[in-house]
């Protein structure tokens, strides 16, 4: 089992505080010092608009200032993490802006903004004349995760919409193939960590057979190559799929303390191919989220 030196965690860093967006500088700083929490909560508060939305590259391959359901979703992740109830602003502000989104008709919600095109993003979010992007024609994402969200909460949204919700999901993850789209795998894992018990245990059977069709457990491709890794959907060893996948987790935790220490970075394995100059500033935002993201998976499995 290899861990991180301290020379190599004082490289990364280095890279962090040179090159990472406040919001994932503030977040590493949080976690060495919980009392740093004011100042994630004021680096999140610059991405969140007066619709209680989030857009301005939170998610840093979508640039448009205007709101969007999934880029709300990526602020409420942080805002999770940070431990920020339903009764703080953010959250609240949030919610409704989400609940003031909901398609009726299709049970759920479109990805992004109306705007995303006036700006620079990547092709997957391009939506075109037909007003709907690749990743908005996969309902379930961010549709299943603003779901767990709502029932975390116990906000004031209908109950009834929430519940026909809840089970039009359910049923689309039991008529799944066992390998399915990683990204909307993803949304199930998040709904999964915050649903009700009963909902919980109606879920995990699908989850662990789609989580064991799906995740790559290849190491020689996961630097290179944007396939679901094992750390998609592994927290920590209490997940109640983690056998599955319990040796590919420690293979993955050993190839990040090797890149961290060659590297000093983790950097994506996507490109946009598309608005070169800021895919340049797109490109050190990942490596920034991606490079702090390892340092708290090496933290979780004891790895630093």
């Amino acid at each position: 089992m290899q861990t991180l030196t301290s020379a190599a965690l004082d490289r990364v860093r280095t890279v962090i505080s040179t090159n990472a967006r406040p919001l994932d500088q503030t977040l590493w700083a949080w976690s060495e010092d919980p009392t740093q929490i004011d100042a994630v909560v004021a680096a999140l508060a610059t991405y969140q608009n007066p619709d209680g939305g989030y857009a301005h590259g939170i998610e840093p391959d979508m640039w448009t200032p205007a709101s969007g359901p999934l880029s709300t979703t990526i602020g409420l992740q942080y805002a999770m993490r940070l431990g920020l109830t339903v009764a703080h602003p953010a959250v609240q502000h949030a919610l409704a802006y989400l609940a003031g989104q909901v398609d009726i008709s299709r049970l759920g919600w479109i990805a992004t903004a109306s705007a995303v095109d006036d700006a620079p993003h990547a092709p997957w979010w391009h939506r075109g004349p037909s007003g709907v992007s690749a990743i908005d024609a996969l309902t379930e994402n961010p549709t299943v995760e603003i779901l767990g969200y709502f029932q975390h909460y116990q906000t004031s949204m209908n109950p009834f919409l929430l519940d026909a919700i809840a089970e039009q999901a359910a049923t689309r993850l039991a008529a799944q193939p066992d390998q399915m789209e990683e990204h909307v795998l993803a949304c199930y894992v998040r709904w999964y960590r915050v649903a009700p018990a009963e909902w919980q245990e109606r879920l995990l059977p699908d989850l662990r057979r789609t989580i064991a069709g799906t995740i790559n457990t290849d190491p020689t491709v996961w630097r290179t190559q944007y396939v679901p890794t094992p750390l998609l959907v592994v927290e920590s060893p209490d997940d109640p799929w983690f056998d599955l996948l319990a040796g590919a987790v420690s293979a993955q935790c050993d190839q990040l303390v090797e890149t961290l220490d060659q590297d000093g970075c983790i950097q994506p394995t996507w490109q946009w191919g598309q608005y070169p100059e800021q895919w340049q500033i797109a490109r050190a935002h990942w490596t920034g989220k991606l490079t702090v993201e390892a340092l708290l998976t090496l933290r979780r499995f004891g790895r630093m």
